[in-house]
């Protein structure tokens, strides 16, 4: 059963452009721990100041679990702003378009 961590960031004016700039700026140096199949980068649609990382595991659960990534992530982006961070339980994945190679290779997904 896959793992979704988030990481939300509130980083005010400045400080989101310079979040957006930092995270965009090493996604080409990223290195994908074992287990680790997606990250994703959002922004929300309402509030400019928030921004979610998503960190994709396949990897069994484990009561009060962290990834050592988000212990490493929250520490490095606590400079940009308030951090929030929560581990979700994937009970099933629906998509319309192909699913990139490195995420499920199902497109529906019951546990």
């Amino acid at each position: 059963m896959p793992i979704v961590e988030t990481i939300t960031v509130r980083a005010v004016g400045p400080q989101r452009e310079n979040l957006l700039c930092l995270l965009e700026s090493h996604i080409d140096a990223f290195r994908f721990p074992e287990h680790l199949t997606t990250v994703e980068c959002q922004a929300h649609a309402d509030m400019d100041s928030d921004i979610s990382i998503h960190l994709t595991w396949d990897r069994p659960f484990e009561k009060r679990w962290k990834s050592d990534l988000c212990i490493l992530l929250e520490d490095n982006l606590k400079e940009f702003g308030l951090i929030d961070s929560n581990a979700w339980i994937r009970r099933f994945y629906l998509s319309r378009t192909p699913v990139p190679p490195q995420t499920l290779k199902t497109d529906v997904h019951h546990d």
